[in-house]
């Protein structure tokens, strides 16, 4: 998987990277389809590494950050039964065994490979149908999504839609088993600095059974700014310890309700972690079923990385011949994707698209949102300083890798 967050990424390049220090490629538009994430998040074992920053500072700034991005896989031991009230203390909370007897049912693994990034990662059950939520850098780049629930089985997905810049997607199983138990969502706005919390993930892959971790909500309102594009609002920080494996996955409170999403750590720093406030999330599911979201698997879709020219290397540029002064580098291209199919090659640059020029990465993405599926278009190229004009039939982005 490819990381598109912090000076970490060093994209393929048969000779020098492409790239100075701090890159702004991305696929198909600022990174990943768009402003994607993930991930560039989004199949091995990868942390999106984020710039170093001083811990200490929290409040009214941006921190660099890690996207959480690993092994997490789902297993028969997370089916456990559900508490009762007997198992309540005098105050009404659970203990964390109880939690994770309630929450641990509705916490599935996700599998989301691909060339621009994506991966592995967890998500929670909304939907005894099958409506999953997770985090959009968990998918990032990716084309076929696999998701395997806590009664063992193991299942295609499709993406009913994703905000990459709120980090949030929403999933659907297809022919999804009877008997999912769906997650209970909570209230965040009602959690307070102190307050008791747990995460819940298979982290790095390392056990039959699902790692606990607790801790307590150590600030709330924080903002997480990856020094690109992505800023992250309104987050709980907490200090139960969250790892690769807990992404997409959640942070509940003390009666097992999710009231967050766990979402990113602080690079070099020790149990500060962040999730998604679950009122934050509320909203975006209710557009996305509704038709809403920025990706979406039935997009037209090119398949290209890539970057602005302003961005590359001027050795590299030198080395491929590069003629155009206006442009976007491809940084790669997805397998059998229309961009593969129409021989589209790592080291061109697109300069136009249907006649209109292309300046930045998010050029392309909205001309090619503005196309259907199935239309052909032509890719206008400088390739080693000859111009070099491509009819580019459009695939859906959920036919791309297949």
């Amino acid at each position: 998987m490819t990381g598109y967050f912090g000076s970490g990424w060093v994209p393929p390049s048969t000779g020098a990277s492409p790239l100075p220090p701090w890159p702004d490629g991305g696929q198909e538009g600022g990174r990943n389809d768009g402003r994607g994430r993930g991930s560039p998040g989004l199949g091995v074992t990868v942390i999106l590494v984020g710039f170093a920053v001083a811990v200490g500072i929290f409040v009214g700034s941006t921190l660099a950050f890690q996207f959480l991005q690993a092994n997490y896989v789902a297993r028969d031991a997370l089916v456990v039964d559900r508490p009762s009230d007997e198992f309540r203390d005098p105050a009404g909370a659970l203990t964390v065994a109880d939690v994770l007897a309630r929450t641990a049912p509705a916490v599935v693994a996700i599998d989301a490979p691909s060339a621009g990034g994506g991966g592995e990662g967890s998500g929670v059950i909304l939907s005894e149908d099958g409506l999953v939520l997770t985090n959009a850098h968990v998918i990032g780049g990716s084309s076929r999504v696999t998701v395997s629930t806590p009664n063992g089985g193991s299942y295609d997905a499709e993406l009913v839609g994703s905000y990459p810049e709120e980090d949030v997607a929403l999933l659907q199983i297809v022919n999804p088993p009877a008997g999912l138990t769906p997650a209970v969502l909570g209230d965040s706005a009602a959690m307070r600095v102190g307050d008791e919390v747990v995460a819940i993930g298979n982290t790095l892959g390392l056990g039959d059974t699902p790692t606990v971790t607790t801790g307590i909500i150590s600030g709330v309102g924080r903002s997480l700014d990856d020094g690109e594009s992505v800023v992250l609002k309104e987050l709980l920080q907490t200090d139960t310890a969250i790892n690769p494996g807990n992404s997409g996955g959640p942070l509940v409170n003390s009666s097992g309700e999710v009231i967050g999403i766990n979402t990113a750590i602080i690079d070099g720093a020790d149990n500060v972690g962040f999730a998604i406030p679950v009122d934050r999330i509320k909203p975006l599911l209710d557009n996305i079923r509704n038709g809403g979201g920025t990706v979406r698997f039935d997009q037209p879709f090119l398949g290209v990385v890539s970057t602005g020219l302003d961005n590359v290397r001027a050795e590299v540029l030198e080395e491929n011949d590069v003629a155009a002064t206006q442009g976007v580098f491809i940084l790669e291209i997805t397998p059998r994707s229309a961009a593969a199919t129409a021989d589209l090659r790592v080291n061109d640059v697109i300069v136009a698209i249907d006649g209109e020029t292309i300046a930045t990465p998010d050029d392309v993405t909205r001309i090619i949102r503005s196309k259907s599926v199935g239309q052909t278009v032509a890719v206008t190229l400088d390739r080693q300083g000859e111009t070099v004009e491509k009819a580019v039939e459009l695939r859906a982005r959920g036919e791309a890798g297949e």
